[in-house]
């Protein structure tokens, strides 16, 4: 399964902290890239003209994650750092969800139990059971056929 996640970033000259702001940038650099949360910077970008914007479509994202940036605009006297600014990617769909286990407990009842996919990539919503009948007489020649369909809602 493939997706692609991507985060726009636009900075303007007055989004940097408070200090001295008279630096004739020859260059600006996205120094920094990092899970809000954790101390790991990542650099990954490096700006020297055009529109103050970028975007981030490495294939590093992840769905649904918190991501922090920061710029720092640099010339021959020095540098000067943003604050850091974040955003979340969006909700991909989520992937690898184990088969469920079934126990007939009754003549009449059977109890499901699952667990959550591997990577929900976002808020699970709900879950989807279906019920499907299957011939235990091997003579017959039907396929499965879905009886029963129920929503279980996420609270």
């Amino acid at each position: 399964m493939l997706w692609i996640e991507w985060v726009k970033k636009k900075w303007s000259e007055g989004e940097w902290e408070e200090g001295t702001h008279n630096l004739s940038t020859d260059n600006f650099c996205v120094t920094s890239r990092r899970p809000v949360g954790t101390q790991e910077e990542l650099l990954v970008f490096i700006w020297s003209e055009g529109v103050l914007e970028f975007i981030d479509a490495t294939d590093m994202l992840q769905p649904f994650t918190e991501y922090e940036y920061h710029v720092r605009a640099q010339n021959s006297k020095g540098s000067v750092d943003s604050l850091w600014s974040s955003t979340q990617t969006v909700e991909a769909p989520p992937w690898g969800m184990k088969a469920p286990w079934a126990q007939a407990i009754s003549a009449y009842s059977v109890l499901l139990n699952w667990t959550d996919p591997l990577s929900p990539n976002g808020a699970i919503s709900h879950y989807q059971v279906i019920y499907q009948e299957r011939q235990s007489d091997p003579t017959l020649n039907t396929p499965a056929v879905t009886a029963l369909t129920v929503l279980v809602r996420v609270t």
